[in-house]
């Protein structure tokens, strides 16, 4: 799902997300993503994309539960003064209340490449926290990306296929842009 969004536009990504305890078994030490918010566009001719937003699980023995909110890296130059912030949800390894039920997540956003854009996100209507900073390149576009997809398999004792079955579903996914 692409948006047609430019320079100072102001924009909502929401979608509800269910895990059912008996078709999730977290999994250490690999990291999930269960949505994002990406902002594509080409540098030195390659087509990139940097997610300004996502719900991801951390790589750690708990499987905490966590949204990321990141400026765009427009340069590797650049990559050590990006701002972002990881605000923790909870554990998926020990919090049940994340299971068995619908959960709302907002990332509300305004595009800008200077320092005046804003990211700021919600799950179940709490604030998770906001960052100011670029979160648009000229020329690029908004996608979302949801379902789940994961990084470190690797490092999973035996391997990728032998991390448990992991299964969400979404619902009402959305990206709406502001008049």
């Amino acid at each position: 799902m692409i948006g047609n969004m430019s320079e100072g536009d102001e924009g909502l990504l929401r979608y509800y997300v269910y895990l059912p305890s008996n078709e999730y078994t977290p999994a250490p030490y690999v990291g999930s993503t269960m949505g994002q918010l990406l902002w594509n566009f080409t540098r030195n001719g390659d087509g990139d994309s940097t997610p300004i937003f996502s719900l991801d699980t951390n790589w750690d023995a708990n499987n905490t539960l966590e949204a990321i909110m990141s400026e765009v890296k427009t340069s590797e130059a650049q990559h050590g003064h990006v701002t972002s912030r990881a605000a923790r949800i909870g554990s998926l390894g020990r919090d049940a209340s994340l299971f068995n039920r619908w959960h709302e997540v907002q990332c509300r956003f305004q595009l800008s490449t200077g320092n005046d854009g804003s990211i700021e996100s919600f799950f179940n209507g709490r604030s998770l926290g906001r960052i100011t900073g670029q979160t648009m390149t000229r020329g690029g576009t908004v996608e979302i990306r949801y379902g789940i997809y994961q990084t470190g398999t690797n490092q999973f004792p035996g391997g990728a296929n032998a991390i448990p079955t992991q299964v969400a579903l979404f619902s009402q996914v959305g990206l709406y842009k502001r008049s």
